[in-house]
């Protein structure tokens, strides 16, 4: 009988032990606190395996210290007043299937450079209303594993160090250095679903290390005050949800990294060197995205990867001239830039893209140059693109499509244009400014000014079908160089509005010309006045003016080359010469010849019909070779130089005033000779003025 019952009773004590090793839980009974690895603080085997639990779950605040490397299976801390601190050179194992964390897990609160680890071994979810505080930088407080923490609402994890292991956020991950005992940043160091709020603390960093950060679920970034966010060499990805901030917390992009599908509420700094990759359907930007805001020679970059959108009513701040800040799309990609957002400041926008925003150069936030290109790819404006003060828009070798109602804008700034194409929509210059062609061959397709224009020494501006539509002022060759700026007609156009084309520099140096066989059609609201060439063939319903006044060089302004065809006015203005030059003024339609105080000079031209009129001291003048005046009534005065003949046809000559024949007494004839029955009518008269055969009708 003895036997038997101390059989039961070994039986009894092996089975004890055997559910001690099969997962028994072990509960904490120290209530001043002391060490793991201390089989009197412990109610059942001390907890150092995966088939073995702990809580901490005695009442009253203590702190429990591992000196050992335990590797267990669950751990709950139930008690919020509880401790557990992983000192240095020590590694707490979880092995899941969960954890319960109401108070706090310190690792490495000795700031030791020996490492202290939370490793997660399993899959583990992490719950209660607790912290755990990673107190050391660098790799000296860690979380780390090849399991995936799920990091629970209502659980927060902060502080400094690293997180290496794959982590499910349910909860708060930020990066606090209030609570460090070195360093002020926590480093993200694997794949992240995040779907509450990771965050950097004042004076803080939260540093994602080239790992994915996936918010598909509705999480954020957040910096707080002065704490920034950073991505950290190549590879980092953000997915879906937010980056957001309060006071001066910043998202600092460095290396290479890749927003998809991702809402700005912040700031984010793509530092020098560093690309910014916006993938899938696009960026929805409500705060500032800055390129290049150090000034440096390291090219600062956002990317579209696929055609996608730039939406919300923030900015993007380009702040570095030439390639040193570019906004660029991967080749055959298209972004769609927002009603409600602005792109502004100084580099190059390389990207294809459909504006329905505003794209502005403006120097004022630039650390460097003046000038925002848009090149390398076309682009539809149906917004606004605009030069500020002291700031240059370069449109370089692309076509700007406004055909849906986009405007170019001067506020004080210039629109260069460098071999680019405008097509439709408007340019005003309401705050000051002006549209330049700059080098290079331009082409205006149906475009209406509303502002002043310069083309530059060398250059040309093309107008095709469509025509243009002037309301401004068009300088040509307003730098008087002896390289000739033109005007050009490629095909039968209208030239309308209630602007005016200033021909600045003489002889063949200020051009108005067609392409062979079209015409170009001046409206009756419409000048052209200057020195130079106007060689286009023409219908003039407006005005063509011959005016030193405004002239850099000259004072003869040549029609030539083309006939013409004048409805309304052709003027010799003060001290200026109106040369027609071996071609036709057909004015049977009621045009005329106005010399008001200059002089209108045939050299073998025609004119059909219309009337001539002097004012003051102007005067007509049969420069050189054979004219022809056809059906033409003269109110005011003619001469007929040395050498020269003046034709009349069956149509005749109605003269009002006085036709003077060799007034230079030379022996080289002048002749008035009437080719057909001809009336010669009028109250005028025609004054031979040296004998012999030099004067002659």
């Amino acid at each position: 009988m003895k036997t038997n019952r101390m059989i039961t009773a070994g039986s009894i004590v092996l089975a004890l032990m055997a559910t001690n090793a099969a997962g028994q839980n072990s509960n904490w009974t120290n209530s001043s606190g002391g060490f793991w690895n201390d089989s009197l603080n412990w109610d059942a085997l001390i907890p150092l395996n995966p088939s073995q639990d702990a809580t901490l779950g005695l009442a009253g605040a203590y702190i429990v210290d591992l000196d050992t490397n335990p590797d267990i299976g669950i751990l709950s801390i139930t008690n919020p007043m509880a401790t557990l601190r992983v000192p240095l050179g020590r590694t707490l194992g979880l092995n899941g299937p969960t954890a319960t964390n109401n108070g706090r897990i310190t690792v490495n609160h000795n700031g030791s450079s020996s490492n202290a680890f939370i490793s997660i071994n399993a899959d583990t979810v992490l719950g209660g209303s607790g912290e755990v505080w990673l107190q050391t930088s660098s790799d000296n407080a860690q979380i780390a594993g090849a399991g995936t923490l799920t990091n629970s609402l209502g659980h927060t994890i902060r502080g400094v160090g690293r997180i290496t292991a794959p982590m499910v956020n349910n909860g708060a991950v930020a990066a606090d250095s209030s609570i460090a005992i070195s360093g002020n940043d926590l480093d993200l160091m694997s794949a992240v679903t995040n779907n509450s709020m990771i965050s950097a603390e004042a004076g803080s960093n939260l540093d994602i290390v080239g790992v994915t950060i996936d918010q598909t679920g509705g999480g954020g970034l957040f910096s707080a005050n002065s704490g920034n966010i950073n991505t950290v060499g190549t590879g980092s990805t953000i997915i879906g949800g937010t980056i957001d901030r309060t006071g001066t917390g910043e998202f600092n992009l460095a290396g290479t990294a890749t927003l998809t599908g991702v809402t700005n509420n912040g700031f984010i700094d793509l530092r020098l060197g560093s690309t910014m990759l916006v993938a899938g359907t696009g960026l929805t930007n409500n705060g500032t995205v800055v390129l290049n805001r150090t000034g440096s020679s390291a090219n600062s970059i956002m990317n579209f990867t696929a055609s996608g959108n730039l939406d919300g009513t923030g900015e993007v701040q380009m702040q570095t001239s030439t390639d040193n800040s570019q906004l660029n799309a991967d080749i055959g990609m298209t972004i769609t830039h927002a009603a409600t957002h602005t792109i502004r400041g100084v580099g190059q926008v390389n990207a294809a893209m459909i504006n329905n925003g505003t794209i502005s150069a403006d120097a004022a936030i630039a650390l460097s140059g003046s000038a925002l290109e848009l090149q390398i790819n076309d682009k539809i404006n149906n917004g606004d693109m605009t030069a500020e003060a002291g700031s240059i828009l370069q449109i370089d070798g692309i076509t700007i499509d406004q055909l849906a109602g986009g405007d170019l804008i001067s506020n004080g700034g210039d629109i260069n244009l460098n071999s680019a194409t405008i097509e439709g929509g408007t340019y005003s210059a309401p705050g000051g400014g002006q549209l330049r062609a700059d080098s290079g061959t331009e082409l205006l397709s149906g475009v209406t000014l509303n502002g002043p224009m310069r083309v530059d020494l060398g250059t040309t501006v093309q107008v095709d079908g469509d025509g243009i539509t002037n309301n401004g002022v068009m300088q040509i060759n307003p730098d008087n160089s002896s390289a000739n700026s033109i005007l050009m007609f490629t095909a039968d156009a209208a030239l309308g509005g209630t602007g005016e084309i200033q021909l600045l520099s003489g002889t063949d140096n200020s051009q108005v010309n067609t392409a062979a066989g079209t015409i170009v059609t001046q409206a009756a609201t419409h000048l052209i006045r200057g020195v130079g060439q106007v060689n286009a063939a023409m219908i003039n319903n407006g005005e063509i003016r011959a005016d030193a006044t405004i002239s850099f060089f000259g004072s003869d302004l040549d029609l030539r080359t083309n006939n013409k065809v004048n409805n309304n006015l052709m003027v010799a203005a003060m001290s200026s010469n109106l040369d027609i030059n071996g071609i036709m003024i057909d004015q049977s339609g009621g045009g005329m010849l106005v010399a008001d105080e200059g002089e209108i000079r045939l050299n073998g031209a025609t004119i059909e019909g219309g009337d001539y009129l002097a004012i003051g001291a102007g005067l007509l003048r049969s420069d050189t070779g054979t004219q022809l005046l056809s059906g033409v009534t003269l109110n005011g005065p003619m001469r007929v130089d040395l050498g020269t003949t003046v034709q009349v046809d069956a149509d005749g000559l109605t003269n009002n005033g006085i036709m003077q024949l060799n007034p230079d007494n030379s022996s080289s004839n002048s002749i008035l000779l009437f080719t057909a029955d001809a009336a010669l009518g009028g109250t005028g008269e025609i004054q031979m003025r040296t004998g012999s055969d030099n004067s002659q009708i």
